[in-house]
């Protein structure tokens, strides 16, 4: 027996946790016996005679001798195409990033990008094709994605493919109608946000008229709630020292009303837009509010948080997939959906006919190396951490010291 190479190690004061970023699984070693045995030689732990040595293979924490381990990518049967189905939106959030520019997805364009996966799906062995629509507001073309989706889900219908539609939205026009027609179309996932009650979200994220957004919103997710048939709601704050001050209060709102189907997601306000004058946190402070965050909904038996930064994948940047397309209104194919006006970004652009034409800027976006697969956090990353950042502000493209103290710190918050 040995180690697994997926291992990572918390020192505790009377005892080590060891969480495994293969199988998810999180333990608290006290037995001295045990502690001094998985820490010898491999070949040593074959005369351990302690019963919980057979748990801790079953868990992954401890293999087979001889074991190759081997992680598979998750997204490797599935074709995922990221929709920007238009750069217009209705809100006019004072940190948004996006230039609010006139231009949507044409009739033509759906065309192509039907064409597109046809050819994928012709060319490859897909079992799963993922849709995610982005904007601006995605809903402002209700009609169009609607089409587009009918038609698609047909077709994958024929072929007996899975599908799955996933949708970041401002939630302002999400009413009950539009969520049941997306739902039964294949709506599994959709992330709305909610900066906190009325007070602090009606200051950063109000309509282009400056109305507040808040009610309708609530309205609209509180009706969502009672419909039996539903999808994923991942509830995101983008917080800023004024956001966290009632965020406690807030959590314990969406306990009452939203505790099933609904998870609550935390970033900071980034600096992203370089008009925004609010404040920002850095990456260690944010860092800091959300572990701090994490503890209050432990405490208080909030169970639906995101926090399971063990699951597959969890790292890993969806768009950097070498099976993941993100394509903008003009069918410009890009690797990031915040970096629109940087050059690199673009690494080619869809034909008419359904064909890529790919530039050489698709050679900075392959970050994933073979030794990767030996590192202890490549089951959570993949290799696919965003290059972006990196990209455009010239720093390491690998974070593995920033994911190995997030893991730890997020697992000791929830589970200690």
């Amino acid at each position: 027996m040995k180690l697994s190479k997926y291992n990572i190690y918390i020192n505790k004061n009377n005892y080590i946790k060891i969480i495994n970023t293969k199988s998810g699984a999180i333990v608290n070693i006290k037995d001295k016996e045990l502690l001094s045995k998985l820490f010898c030689l491999p070949n040593n732990l074959k005369d351990c005679k302690n019963t919980n040595l057979e748990t801790l293979n079953t868990l992954g924490i401890i293999i087979d001798h001889c074991s190759d381990e081997v992680c598979k990518d998750p997204t490797s049967d599935t074709l995922t195409v990221t929709l920007i189905v238009t750069q217009q939106c209705n809100f006019r959030c004072s940190y948004c990033y996006e230039k609010f520019k006139n231009l949507k997805l044409s009739d033509n364009s759906y065309r192509s990008i039907f064409t597109f996966i046809k050819k994928q799906m012709e060319s490859n062995e897909f079992k799963n094709v993922r849709i995610n629509l982005f904007g601006g507001e995605p809903l402002l073309v209700y009609n169009d994605i609607i089409s587009f989706l009918e038609s698609l889900n047909a077709y994958l219908k024929t072929k007996k493919i899975n599908f799955s539609i996933g949708m970041t939205t401002n939630g302002y026009l999400l009413d009950i109608e539009k969520y049941k027609t997306l739902v039964d179309l294949g709506l599994t996932d959709v992330q709305v946000t909610l900066d906190g009650f009325s007070k602090t979200h009606n200051k950063t994220r109000h309509l282009a008229n400056r109305e507040g957004t808040w009610n309708v919103i609530i309205q609209n997710l509180k009706k969502i709630s009672q419909y039996p048939k539903h999808s994923k709601i991942i509830l995101r704050t983008n917080f800023n020292s004024e956001v966290i001050e009632s965020e406690k209060k807030f959590l314990i709102f969406c306990k009452d009303y939203f505790e099933n189907q609904f998870i609550m997601h935390f970033e900071a306000i980034k600096p992203f837009n370089k008009n925004y004058k609010g404040e920002c946190y850095d990456q260690e402070k944010e860092h800091e509010n959300i572990i701090k965050l994490i503890q209050f909904c432990k405490h208080n038996q909030i169970n639906h948080i995101f926090k399971d930064v063990l699951s597959r994948g969890f790292y890993a940047y969806p768009q950097c997939s070498k099976n993941s397309y993100v394509f903008d209104p003009e069918l410009n194919l890009m690797k990031c959906t915040v970096l629109f006006d940087f050059d690199k970004n673009q690494i080619g652009r869809l034909n008419s006919d359904g064909k890529l034409i790919i530039n050489n800027n698709i050679n900075l976006w392959n970050g994933y190396t073979e030794s990767c697969k030996e590192c202890n956090v490549y089951p959570v990353c993949l290799g696919r951490k965003c290059l972006g950042g990196a990209l455009k502000n010239k720093k390491p493209k690998c974070s593995y010291d920033v994911i190995v103290k997030s893991i730890k710190d997020i697992v000791c918050a929830s589970y200690d």
